[in-house]
């Protein structure tokens, strides 16, 4: 049961991290608000993947 556990806990974080993704993907303007939110949107998203990668015991990237 716990493999299942953590299945789907790093199911839940890759969903996220690919929602982060389509998020910062909509934003188009150049100003800086618009570079810094989707900058910090991509460093959610590449978080949420190293805890899909820690949480299935594979090394960081």
């Amino acid at each position: 049961m716990e493999n299942w556990s953590r299945l789907m806990d790093a199911g839940r974080e890759l969903s996220m991290a690919f929602d982060l993704l389509d998020r910062a993907a909509e934003i188009t303007t150049i100003s800086t608000a618009a570079v810094l939110t989707k900058e910090g949107l991509l460093g959610a998203a590449r978080q949420a993947v190293a805890r899909t990668n820690s949480l299935l015991g594979r090394k960081p990237w």
